[in-house]
């Protein structure tokens, strides 16, 4: 992985399913600074930043984003014991464009507006 202030560059391993690019969420949440919790009692992943709590129920289409529940546009899924989720959504959830240089997965943090 490589970093900056605005721009992060990391290989991640994706998953193509029904026409959209999944990846795992653990490493992605990581890159960008947020805290990835697996609650075991009630199956919950919990993606937590400063300004965001991100609640996503593995083989749901809904997830809950500060307390507000979001319609994914397809479901959570597994793979090799790892919670995958749309590229997209997720960048853009947590404030990130993504980009794709040779493949290299490119996140480039958007300002926020004031």
């Amino acid at each position: 992985m490589w970093t900056n202030e605005n721009t992060i560059k990391l290989t991640i391993n994706t998953n193509l399913i029904d026409n959209r690019l999944y990846v795992s969420l653990r490493p992605l949440a990581e890159a960008v600074g947020a805290n990835v919790v697996y609650k075991k009692a009630d199956h919950t992943i919990h993606v937590i930043t400063p300004d965001q709590h991100a609640i996503f129920w593995p083989g749901s289409s809904i997830m809950s984003l500060n307390g507000e529940r979001k319609e994914i546009g397809s479901p959570i899924g597994s793979r090799n014991q790892q919670t995958q989720v749309p590229l997209r959504f997720i960048t853009e959830l947590l404030g990130w464009h993504v980009d794709w240089e040779d493949n290299i997965l490119i996140l480039s943090q958007v300002e926020k507006k004031q």
